[in-house]
């Protein structure tokens, strides 16, 4: 069986901060049948997306720091609607790749 996961290309001044929580999901296997896996171009819905083993913070976030975690990667993944970018076989892996600019949504001004 195939088996879909993700993995994010991030600019050269990407916030450290943010590193820890896409490295939760960064190699995580979509719940996707094969002929669903997105192409490029397609946009994936981060929030009604099945992830098989998803972060516990991204499925029932308790505690401070995980509202923490879950807000950065709600608004890093699920408010950007990130588009696949590049599709890589390889073995029994399709890996989708994302672009996550830099700039984080709640950051910017006018």
């Amino acid at each position: 069986m195939m088996k879909i996961t993700v993995e994010f290309m991030v600019d050269d001044h990407f916030p450290e901060e943010w590193y820890e929580v896409l490295s939760a999901f960064a190699g995580l296997e979509l719940d996707l049948p094969h002929e669903l896996v997105p192409q490029v171009g397609d946009h994936l819905d981060f929030k009604v997306t099945t992830f098989v083993d998803p972060p516990d913070f991204w499925v029932d976030a308790t505690e401070e720091d995980e509202l923490q975690q879950y807000e950065i990667a709600d608004q890093l993944l699920a408010d950007q609607e990130l588009a696949v970018v590049k599709r890589v076989f390889s073995g029994d892996r399709i890996r989708l790749y994302f672009h996550i600019d830099g700039v984080h949504p709640a950051a910017e001004t006018d």
